[in-house]
């Protein structure tokens, strides 16, 4: 499979050739030399069995499917990444022309009226010596 997947490695006139002998070698050795107990993955499991009933452009197909898919994939995060980056530089552009609230260093919770303003000379006490 790993041969065949491969666009270089055969030609594209000897692609059924080679699948087809391929799979003559696959149902003559498989069960003699499989690993008995060894897990199948699904994916392997369902390329195995269209290569076993020799459907060759079904599974070029679903080749090419999951391929776009993949590529779906890949350009809707790319997407997502640069919406979140712009969302973040307007985000930045913007909070430098807000207006400062004097009260925007203490929390104010609701039912509660702001404490009055305090110079900072007066919270200090006075030292005396």
């Amino acid at each position: 499979m790993t041969v065949y997947q491969r666009r270089g490695q055969t030609p594209p006139a000897a692609r059924t050739g080679f699948l087809s002998k391929s799979l003559t070698y696959y149902r003559r050795c498989y069960r003699r030399y499989r690993t008995p107990g060894t897990p199948v993955p699904p994916r392997a499991r369902a390329r195995q069995a269209l290569i076993r009933l020799g459907l060759r452009r079904t599974y070029g197909m679903l080749r090419f499917t999951s391929a776009m898919c993949r590529r779906a994939v890949r350009q809707s995060s790319r997407l997502v990444r640069q919406a979140r980056a712009t969302a973040l530089r307007l985000r930045y552009r913007i909070q430098p022309r807000l207006p400062l609230f004097p009260t925007a260093t203490r929390r104010l919770t609701p039912g509660t009226a702001a404490a009055p303003v305090v110079p900072l000379a007066e919270q200090t006490p006075a030292l005396t010596r």
